[in-house]
Parts: structure tokens; sequence; C-alpha cells
């Protein structure tokens, strides 16, 4: 990982979308204001193997009093959201191609008292590939 790795920060309390960097990623947990995060693949560029990732807090839809920020052909997400660039082949993060402005022109804040009901679903290996199949 470089050092001071260029990110985009997305936090829908401040309704703030801002630049900063990290250097190690135990950094993201306090810049997220998570315990433990998921990762939504925000882009990729096919020939050069990289791209964007959204992280996220993995536990968000479970807190209480929480808000949300939708992105743009990607989904409506809780908590504070982290834009870093990805290098595919060798699973690093690098410096986001995003910038603040990208960011405020793909992202819209929920308002207040938005609540996103958390749900999982199990699909059995059959279902699965019928679902996949219908696409």
């Amino acid at each position: 990982m470089n050092t001071n790795t260029k990110i985009v920060v997305i936090d829908p309390v401040l309704e703030l979308i801002f630049g900063g960097s990290f250097n190690k990623v135990a950094e993201l947990y306090t810049i997220g204001k998570f315990t433990t995060f998921t990762i939504q693949m925000v882009d990729f560029n096919s020939d050069t193997n990289k791209g964007n990732d959204l992280f996220l807090d993995d536990e968000g839809l479970l807190k209480r009093n929480q808000r949300y920020f939708t992105f743009a052909g990607v989904g409506t997400f809780a908590g504070v959201g982290i834009i870093i660039g990805s290098d595919h082949a060798t699973g690093e993060c690098i410096d986001t191609t995003w910038t603040v402005r990208m960011a405020e022109r793909a992202v819209s804040f929920e308002p207040n008292g938005t609540y996103i009901e958390p749900s999982m679903r199990f699909y059995t290996i059959d279902e699965w590939k019928d679902k996949e199949a219908h696409k």
C-alpha cells in the first residue's frame, strides 16, 4: 500500500463529502466510524485491472438513528462511506481516481428519519443459478 493513499469520504450525518488520505488500513476504522467494514465496487477498468471501491460500515443497518446516502448506480447505504482505489491484480489499496466533485454529483443524502429494514435472503444453489440465468 502506498503512503498517504488518497480517498474521498462521504459523511451522511454532516452531509459532507471531502477528500482525505490514510497511511494504514487500521486508520479506516476511525475515519469511517466503524468496527467492521464491507466493500462495494463502484467502478472497474478491465484494461488496467484497477477500480474504485466504497468501504462501508458492515453493521450500519443495525445501528439506531442512522443516516443514509445514495450513490447513483450503486445503491443506498447506512453510515460513512469511503471511496478508495483498488488494484484488483494485487488487492492493494491505491489512490482513488474519484474527486470530491465527482462524488458530489453521484451522491445524494437521504432525509433524516429514513429507515431501511435490514434483511438477508438465502438461496439454494439451484435457485441462485436460476436467478442468474434470468438476468
